[in-house]
């Protein structure tokens, strides 16, 4: 059985009893969905159990529970009898020991972004696309992303987009954040000082380092000068990828190459003095910006 033969069995309720290997490549998180899923269309409780030696023992009996261990690597077989009603969560298995329990593996693929925002609209029904896509997107880790929705899915639909408001002006989402440090150095490349004031605003949210910013910035504002000031650069005359190149030069004209050159020699001496340990940390983020984008800000 595969895993869209595993969704149609348990929407139709005809799933039977048979044992289970849930094998899951990033996170346990759908496999979980998966189980909660039978517990439920089966009205058997769901019971965990901390070894192999529990999940295949007889000392359970033939209760109506539903029996699921979650371990990192079957490094082991299993006993062939007593598996009804049992689950193993995974995220692999032994070589040696797949072998011989391929009639009981599930593969469940990576969690892909449109199955996180499908979780989400199920679960929060009454909030709106914009919404929905919002909290999937800036929420980044799937159960931090559970612990929002199941906050706001014990409300009434009609209720639901009111109560998102409330939790989103008392600033419960305050610590997510969807830039990273690739939007706030693109917005200070483009000289678009509004996306950078605003990505600055709330930059403890984000995984900011001023070393990453001086590396990133250096590579950038280089990358920008070859092409801006070469009329014959090409791609492959500076070895850049053909997309990356064609990026940079949709945006050149921001500065000039009088300012160009300033901004270049900043940012080196920036680098070898914050690597000589002769900057502090602190102050390099609002340096780099006062001094490429001026007083603007």
């Amino acid at each position: 059985m595969n895993i869209i033969e595993l969704k149609k069995n348990i929407e139709d309720k005809t799933l039977n009893d048979s044992f289970l290997i849930l094998k899951y490549s990033d996170f346990p998180f759908i496999a979980r969905q998966y189980v909660e899923a039978i517990s439920e269309f089966k009205k058997k409780p769901i019971v965990y159990v901390e070894s192999l030696d529990d999940i295949t023992s007889d000392i359970f009996g033939e209760d109506d529970s539903l029996y699921v261990m979650n371990i990192d690597k079957i490094d082991k077989q299993f006993r062939s009898d007593s598996l009804n009603n049992k689950i193993v969560i995974c995220k692999s298995i032994d070589v040696d020991v797949l072998e011989g329990m391929k009639q009981y593996v599930i593969e469940i693929p990576k969690l892909q972004q449109w199955q996180i925002r499908a979780y989400t609209a199920k679960n929060l029904p009454g909030l709106s696309n914009e919404e929905i896509n919002w909290l999937s997107d800036v929420a980044k880790d799937i159960y931090r992303l559970s612990n929002e929705v199941d906050k706001i899915k014990i409300f009434n639909k009609k209720d639901q987009g009111q109560i998102f408001s409330l939790l989103n002006k008392e600033d419960a989402y305050g610590d997510l954040n969807s830039s990273t440090i690739f939007n706030f150095t693109n917005a200070i490349t483009k000289r678009d000082i509004k996306t950078a004031k605003n990505i600055l605003e709330t930059i403890e949210t984000i995984d900011v380092e001023p070393m990453g910013v001086v590396s990133i910035l250096y590579k950038s504002f280089k990358n920008i000068l070859d092409i801006q000031m070469s009329a014959n650069a090409t791609a492959e005359s500076l070895g850049m990828n053909p997309k990356q190149f064609s990026a940079i030069k949709y945006n050149l004209g921001k500065f000039t190459n009088t300012e160009l050159i300033k901004i270049f020699d900043m940012i080196t001496l920036v680098d070898y003095q914050l690597k000589s340990g002769n900057l502090p940390n602190d102050k390099i983020i609002d340096y780099l910006l006062i001094n490429i984008l001026w007083f603007k800000i």
